[in-house]
């Protein structure tokens, strides 16, 4: 058995045909969306290149948030007069992994999962978001329905998935419960990897058949990521193995993080924080809070200004209005905070702390990145 940690989970959306797969399969498939536009193929073929790249980096990045032992949700959508339902609740027994079942396979994302709770019947979208006794935040449910977004995945926090299990169990009575246990694992072929040491230029991808995610070049030859959302992918997969050495420059300790994610909502303003991880001492109290904006190129006001109203946010709902959350910025080129006698740098320093006071935040901290020998390193500049 392995040691007892609470899970993380997230909430995917299905049909009622991938749905019944997923149950009768006990395997989770994610759909990909083509992102070819109907245009001269000659006009916008690099076009085309570029958004399948970033598409399949979308969903690696949210795929590899994926640990084993995290809780899954299935969210069928409406169709005709039936409501929209919520399933649960499933486990993650694999590493997400990449597999064409055929060659037009729309669905090469892949989960192993099993049950959890065995829950014969779903609870409906307004049982989980119109219940009057909830005195619960659903800050991911409520930002995902409210964004209407294509999304095919969302993370929950903790405090979402007890609302959910319980309704569940409401809806349910008392329900088989499978502990979690490690021999059960599955070791899958071709887990999702982003791998940092190969630069350059993609091939063409005119479709799935074309690329393994493994195989994609993610870093410019400049040593830059080529998407921003590379980022977030790269987080998630190192903080799924716990590296240390990744973290530690930038404060964090990785035994102690209880809960990270990328790609969540602000509010519902239908904005996206980059990514968050909590941290705790015993598990249950939440200690720090680390608010993270990356941002591809040097840095800018809007990128300053969104970290700490996304900052003074998380403050004000899940630190009960106490300032715990340490707002980050981490981007590839900011000569203007080097130079300290630089016009600039004395610009966006006042800047910054103009908006550290009104937002009521700690410090912002400024890291660059750099890639060398595959490897991102970081390295503190304010």
């Amino acid at each position: 058995m392995q040691p007892f940690r609470i899970p993380k989970a997230r909430i995917f959306v299905v049909d009622e045909e991938t749905k019944k797969n997923t149950v009768e399969k006990m395997e989770l498939s994610i759909f990909t969306p083509s992102p070819l536009k109907n245009t001269s193929v000659d006009d916008e073929k690099a076009e085309q290149k570029k958004q399948w790249i970033k598409t399949i980096a979308d969903i690696a990045a949210d795929m590899l948030q994926v640990e084993k032992g995290d809780y899954i949700f299935l969210w069928k959508t409406k169709t005709g007069t039936a409501k929209s339902e919520i399933y649960g609740v499933y486990r993650a027994i694999s590493s997400p992994y990449y597999k064409l079942d055929t060659p037009d396979d729309k669905y090469p994302f892949k989960l192993r999962i099993e049950k959890a709770y065995d829950f014969r019947d779903p609870i409906t979208e307004y049982d989980v978001l119109n219940n009057p006794f909830s005195k619960n935040a659903l800050w991911n449910i409520v930002g995902k329905k409210v964004a209407d977004k294509p999304r095919a995945s969302s993370p929950l926090t903790f405090i979402e998935v007890q609302h959910l299990i319980e309704l569940l169990i409401g809806k349910n009575g008392d329900s088989p419960f499978v502990p979690c246990d490690s021999q059960r694992y599955i070791n899958v072929d071709n887990p999702l990897c982003i791998d940092l040491s190969r630069t350059g230029t993609n091939s063409d991808v005119k479709s799935l058949a074309d690329v393994n995610p493994n195989d994609l070049l993610y870093v410019s030859k400049d040593n830059n990521v080529l998407y921003e959302k590379v980022l977030e992918t790269v987080f998630n997969q190192e903080m799924s193995r716990r590296n240390k050495k990744f973290f530690a420059p930038l404060g964090i300790n990785v035994d102690e993080v209880v809960w990270y994610s990328n790609y969540l909502p602000y509010s519902i303003e239908q904005s996206e924080m980059d990514y968050l991880i909590m941290t705790s001492l015993d598990g249950l109290a939440i200690n720090k809070i680390f608010l993270i904006e990356f941002q591809k190129s040097r840095i800018d006001e809007s990128h300053i200004q969104r970290t700490l109203i996304y900052t003074k946010w998380i403050n004000e709902t899940l630190a009960l209005g106490e300032s715990i959350a340490q707002p980050i910025l981490i981007c590839f080129n900011c000569p203007d905070l080097l130079n300290c006698d630089n016009q600039r740098k004395q610009d966006l320093e006042k800047m910054i702390s103009l908006n550290e006071e009104e937002c009521k935040t700690k410090k912002m901290q400024v890291y660059t990145y750099s890639i060398e020998n595959g490897q991102m390193k970081f390295e503190r500049k304010r």
